[in-house]
């Protein structure tokens, strides 16, 4: 994939543009009209693979440069005939800007997930994917905009995915084939042989159940996965909501899984150092016998290394989604729109935020600020921020067109999927993605090189009345 940067200006107003949004500069920065003109129109090609290239001619950089909020973020001052910078500068998006992954999807994306290189995993109800085939379940490749289908895929709807440590992609849903071999409800892909094998334990291919809600990794790699309802596993395993995989021995363990009205676990997520289970669903008791989790409607946490199920404060009805923030806060997406956090130190759940309508999925950025998405359309539509320090829901540009059921975040990009297809009113079939990255700008004092994400890109030059000027290809 690559992204286009237009450069313009509005000379009345001395402001340059990147697409519209990016970079306000001070009155001095423009030398002349001539050179302005060599600067504008020109463009950053490939950004998302690294590769950035324009030319600069002759092109006066005053002594301070800023953002679009009109606060100061480069400062430069003289240092023994070098300019040296005073101020970290980072240009934000305050924007983000929606790209269409080609022609997206011709069905509803559900789940994604990313590998430790470049491509992203997706899957859903769908039959094609940029055009080409693909049954319920694609690759896409973030450097290249490839998009690849996964031998003959799924049979029926993929639900969720998740990735082990050595690459290898599980799949959950309510499929019964896999690459064409038998397998109930979960399967297992491997990207280097392009083969899907069905999980086989006790003779049975897969698990008995009527839907794979969502998968997870511990941290020694055992998979826990979630159901609606009853998990049957030959004769020695029935149990209801949530089981244990652990795949180096290929065995299912019985955790003591959910009881009450539904016994449905719908997502599964983990704390930071992965020892810490904990599920969301539609359930009244979570474990049994002597390990039973006490006022656990609908949300419980699993102590892994002890084996115990522990409830969550006073619970909650009917909860969909989990997400982790950097200091292990736990948000919670419940009661029609209320959004939850949990203090895993004093046990402890807080209204956050009510939206007008359900979140079907939560992330959390950099910055410990909540995405989210969902059937919600205030204050954005199907798609928003929650910013925590401000403790302020914010719309997410325009929104979508419909829901949006699945986020992930890759390296400052936003990739949604859902049913939508129109983001910020340009066409984007199922899948967008939005680029909330910066730009992160310092000067090297001794080389007199300014460099953007530590990487020299252009190199100044000084007159002999000590302005800058910048010269030569830009390239990162």
């Amino acid at each position: 994939m690559s992204k286009k940067f237009s450069l313009t200006t509005n000379s009345s107003v001395n402001k340059l543009y990147v697409d519209n949004a990016i970079l306000q500069v001070t009155t001095n920065m423009i030398e002349s009209t001539t050179a302005m003109k060599s600067f504008i129109n020109t463009q950053i090609s490939d950004f998302f693979n690294s590769k950035l290239y324009y030319e600069v001619n002759n092109f006066k950089l005053s002594n301070s440069v800023l953002d679009v909020n009109g606060n100061t973020t480069l400062s430069l001052s003289k240092n023994t005939g070098n300019y040296i910078l005073n101020n970290n500068t980072k240009m934000n998006n305050s924007s983000p800007t929606p790209l269409a992954l080609g022609t997206g999807l011709n069905g509803s994306c559900l789940c994604m997930v990313k590998d430790s290189t470049v491509n992203i995993y997706m899957g859903g109800n769908f039959t094609t994917a940029n055009g080409i085939p693909a049954n319920n379940i694609v690759k896409y490749n973030t450097l290249t905009g490839v998009w690849s289908s996964l031998g003959t895929g799924l049979n029926a709807e993929c639900s969720c995915l998740a990735i082990n440590a050595d690459g290898i992609i599980y799949v959950g849903g309510q499929f019964s084939s896999a690459g064409g071999n038998t397998a109930n409800k979960i399967a297992k892909y491997d990207p280097t042989t392009n083969l899907w094998s069905p999980i086989i334990s006790n003779t049975q291919n897969g698990i008995q159940t009527s839907r794979v809600n969502s998968l997870g990794f511990d941290y020694e790699g055992s998979l826990y996965v979630g159901t609606n309802g009853n998990i049957k596993i030959s004769n020695n395993i029935d149990t209801h909501g949530i089981i244990k995989y652990v795949p180096r021995n290929n065995e299912w363990y019985d955790i003591g899984g959910v009881a009450g009205i539904f016994s449905t676990v719908i997502h599964v997520n983990f704390s930071i150092n992965k020892k810490t289970l904990y599920i969301a669903g539609v359930f009244n008791i979570a474990g049994k016998g002597t390990n039973v989790a006490a006022n656990s409607t609908c949300l419980a946490k699993y102590d892994i290394i002890e084996n115990k199920w522990i409830a969550m404060d006073k619970g909650m009805s009917w909860c969909n989604y989990l997400a982790v923030g950097i200091d292990d806060t736990v948000y919670i997406s419940s009661d029609w729109g209320v959004i939850y956090s949990y203090n895993p130190i004093t046990d402890k759940n807080t209204a956050i935020h009510g939206f007008n309508a359900w979140s079907n999925c939560l992330i959390v950025d950099d910055n410990g600020n909540l995405i989210l998405g969902g059937n919600f359309t205030l204050p954005g539509k199907y798609i928003g921020k929650y910013d925590v320090k401000s403790k302020t829901a914010m719309a997410f540009n325009t929104g979508l067109n419909n829901s949006c059921h699945c986020l992930l975040i890759d390296n400052k990009r936003i990739y949604a999927g859902g049913s939508f297809t129109t983001v910020d009113n340009i066409s984007a079939n199922r899948v967008v993605c939005y680029d909330t990255q910066y730009i992160n700008l310092s000067i090297d004092g001794l080389t007199n090189k300014i460099k953007m994400f530590s990487n020299d890109c252009i190199e100044i030059i000084k007159s002999e009345n000590d302005d800058i000027y910048v010269t030569n290809i830009l390239k990162l």
